[in-house]
């Protein structure tokens, strides 16, 4: 007979074993993640949910305990697919990618080597550790933006209703004496994401209808909104009365913290008044156990768990050989060695009539970025037209993350999104140059904006929906031409009042056939020698 000890044993050298080979094939990207959860706001809950996710499985020990023992082909299946996703998502440069697949893999590896028997009564908790990824970058920036605009609307209807003048300007409000910018930092996503894990949660652990599950899940996003809504329209109307230090400090970040428990409790009382929720042990898991026989014969080996470790082994070996290979291949010194550029720094301050003026990224912003080069300057002409030139360049895109298009960055600062759209322009040699178009409005001027990528020397648009594919050609290219710099391209222009929108395009379009010339000598189309 098989002993529970021995069946104990084997089990946490199963578990150990799978923790080992999780560590070793994601530990890159599992402490980036560790490190979002410590520099984001956003996501300093990270710490918090594999404690909970132990405690949820801890509440189902005696259902796990009474069920049938049995490993599970399909399982092993799920294994294989994430481990599949991950391997691509680390040939593409994609951390989320990989995080999801090392989540799935998880997923996979206790179906395997438990069977759905038991799996079943885990597979929720196992299913909340997703609010520990990041959310894709696309994904995020887009609601950051859309719940700054909002906010910032909500946040000035307030501060009217106290019968206070302002005016939005995008996501500026303008008290006259004072400015406020709703930031990023302002977009309520502090609020949303821990409120949503909590109602999630508290969805999980209520004992009703699903309707009422549904309720609780989905009252976090309202909650969210109209709370920090509530916080910059109170702002507003504090700094009206007494100035603009009831924005700054101590004062700004205690406002903050009484906002998001006010949330918390508007939450918790909605679910009172639903009828409230118990944290005792499942009632159900306790009769299923006291009906159901102990499975303690002697039983085959199940062949899943072996596989499964097999499976991690391999992955693990890959995934370190490929990190090592990166580091120590020499693809990073191949291109600094034999990609002649000139610096940024170098970069001529007049084109044409144009005459530039250098400015400066902002710390924050910079640190975002973290170019290894960048230029940003403000060209006038006669005319006094202005334009705007940036361009960031990165050696290895292989080690960091990748280029975020301007189309998610430019709203930030309080524009909003016309038309997106992708032209071609005949340069003067004969090629044609295709790149994206944005054209958005920043309170009521009109802003035109052109950008393109340059991946190892070769132009290319990129915008949400071909971004994969590029990174597919980027990834077939970094062994074919042993190139793994990137650079972001972008110019903009205002429309003056008087101007109709076809004359800035020929404006801008104008300019960018001046500096393309120039472009050649600070990010090359092709390896020097080649």
């Amino acid at each position: 007979m098989s002993s529970p000890t021995k069946k104990l044993n084997r089990s946490v050298i199963f578990w150990l074993c799978s923790g080992l080979l999780f560590g070793v094939g994601f530990h890159d990207d599992l402490l980036r993640m560790e490190q979002i959860w410590r520099t984001s706001a956003e996501y300093e809950y990270g710490f918090l949910i594999p404690l909970a996710v132990a405690w949820m499985v801890w509440r189902k020990r005696d259902a796990l305990q009474h069920a049938p023992p049995a490993g599970s082909w399909w399982g092993v299946l799920i294994l294989i697919i994430a481990l599949a996703a991950s391997t691509l998502g680390n040939m593409l440069l994609s951390r989320t990618m990989i995080l999801y697949g090392f989540m799935l893999a998880l997923f996979g590896t206790a179906w395997a080597s438990m069977g759905w028997c038991r799996f079943k009564h885990i597979a929720m908790p196992l299913v909340f550790l997703l609010f520990m990824v990041p959310l894709p970058w696309f994904i995020y920036d887009w609601l950051s933006l859309s719940l700054q605009f909002i906010s910032s609307e909500w946040g000035v209807a307030f501060i009217r209703a106290c019968d206070v003048d302002v005016y939005l300007n995008g996501n500026v409000i303008d008290l006259g004496e004072h400015k406020l910018e709703v930031a990023e930092a302002c977009n309520g996503l502090r609020y949303l994401f821990p409120l949503t894990v909590i109602s999630s949660l508290a969805a999980y652990l209520f004992p009703a209808p699903l309707w009422k599950r549904a309720i609780i899940l989905l009252s976090s996003i309202p909650i969210a909104v109209v709370m920090n809504s509530l916080r910059i329209g109170v702002t507003g109307v504090l700094v009206d009365r007494w100035g603009i230090e009831m924005a700054e400090g101590l004062f700004h970040d205690l406002e903050g913290w009484v906002i998001y428990g006010i949330s918390i409790g508007l939450l918790l009382l909605e679910i009172r008044i639903l009828g409230g929720f118990v944290l005792a042990q499942d009632l159900t898991s306790r009769k299923s156990g006291s009906l159901t026989l102990s499975h303690s014969g002697r039983r085959k080996a199940q062949p899943q768990a072996l596989v499964t470790l097999t499976l991690l082994s391999v992955f693990a070996v890959y995934m370190h050989t490929a990190h090592y290979e990166k580091q120590q291949s020499g693809i990073h010194a191949t291109v600094s060695k034999h990609l002649e550029r000139t610096r940024f720094a170098f970069f001529p301050e007049e084109v044409g009539d144009w005459q530039g003026v250098l400015r400066q990224l902002p710390d924050r912003t910079l640190r975002s970025l973290n170019p290894e080069d960048y230029l940003l300057m403000d060209f006038h002409n006669s005319s006094g037209d202005i334009v705007n030139l940036h361009m960031a360049y990165y050696v290895d895109k292989t080690s960091g993350s990748w280029i975020h298009s301007p189309q998610y960055c430019l709203p930030a600062h309080g524009s909003k999104q016309l038309l997106m759209e992708q032209v071609s322009l005949k340069l003067g040699d004969g090629r044609s140059l295709t790149l994206n178009r944005l054209e958005s409005l920043e309170g009521t001027e009109k802003v035109i904006a052109y950008f393109w990528f340059r991946l190892q020397g070769l132009d290319t648009p990129v915008d949400s929906s071909t971004d994969f594919l590029t990174r597919v050609r980027y990834l077939r290219d970094q062994y074919s031409q042993k190139r793994t710099d990137g650079a972001l391209i972008r110019i903009m222009g205002a429309v003056a009042p008087a101007e109709a929108v076809a004359a800035a395009d020929s404006r801008i379009l104008g300019f960018i056939k001046n500096i393309y010339p120039l472009i050649e000598v600070h990010i090359p189309r092709k390896p020097h020698g080649r």
